[in-house]
């Protein structure tokens, strides 16, 4: 099986995404997201320059990434592409809590779309 590739790459893509793109903010993580035409949903995790320590900001990458193969099947009748913003105050983020948001901002989109 080939493997999908969820990352969002393009200058282009990430610029127009952050002006056009619709918005939201949960406690510490901003999360911008828009309704695309492709196949797949796609997601891009970011952080502001404070937030110090590769090794932190690798593994909050990882488990988003995770989490996100998890639900993106949620999204079945339209794909997004999601910005998270993750800021140092979630630098400890588990598993769970990024499950539980990711599943409450699939919903909300869901929503939103309908």
């Amino acid at each position: 099986m080939k493997k999908r590739n969820i990352n969002i790459k393009s200058r282009l893509e990430i610029q127009e995404l952050f002006k056009k793109g619709q918005f939201v903010k949960i406690e510490g993580i901003n999360i911008f997201y828009r309704f695309t035409s492709l196949a797949i949903s796609r997601i891009l995790i970011t952080f502001p320059r404070v937030f110090k320590g590769a090794v932190k900001r690798n593994r909050v990458r990882r488990v988003f990434k995770e989490c996100f193969r998890e639900y993106f099947t949620l999204l079945k009748d339209g794909c997004a592409d999601f910005i998270f913003v993750v800021y140092p105050q979630k630098a400890n983020i588990n598993y769970h809590e990024v499950k539980t948001i990711l599943k409450n901002m699939i919903v909300y989109v869901i929503k939103r779309k309908v």
